[in-house]
């Protein structure tokens, strides 16, 4: 939980000009004035290390490692993504499907092919959920400046995908 909402915090850190663009975001802490990003990158930080440091002692390493290695497809692949191609929709699903593979990987310490069929299905949900959401919410990513899948493709596409 603590690695989940330390990368969420740097998402938020990073996109704090893009959220206040956007109706859906722009009451966020940071982009609202609430929370400083001094603060946000400090809280980020610790809940990053904290989190990971526990998986390592309670859990296993890894679980540390998959734990710290979403934190960072998150946090720094999938949200710079987000405004450069749409192909952010693909990393933002392997980040969605890791949390049942982390949870495995703590409970038993090692991935096998029965660990990836919960993550695998949740990879494939993901894909036409999102691109319907984004087509949903075009206006609003728009004004954000994000380079969506849903955002790309004409309402006729996503149909047929979903």
């Amino acid at each position: 939980m603590m690695v989940a909402a330390s990368a969420n915090s740097s998402n938020q850190v990073f996109e704090k000009q893009n959220d206040a663009k956007m109706n859906r975001t722009k009451n966020r802490p940071l982009p609202s004035g609430r929370i400083t990003i001094p603060h946000a990158v400090t809280w980020a930080s610790a809940a990053g290390l904290a989190g990971t440091a526990l998986l390592a002692s309670k859990a296993n390493m890894l679980a540390a490692g998959l734990g710290a290695s979403n934190l960072i497809l998150y946090a720094f692949v999938y949200t710079p993504l987000k405004q450069i191609h749409p192909v952010n929709t693909w990393v933002g699903a392997v980040v969605g499907a890791m949390p049942p593979l982390l949870g495995w990987a703590a409970a038993s310490g090692q991935v096998s092919l029965n660990a990836m069929l919960l993550p695998a299905a949740l990879y494939f949900w993901q894909i036409p959920h999102f691109m319907g959401l984004a087509y949903l919410c075009r206006n609003d990513y728009a004004a954000g400046g994000y380079e969506l899948l849903g955002l790309s493709w004409s309402y006729f596409n996503i149909n047929v995908i979903s």
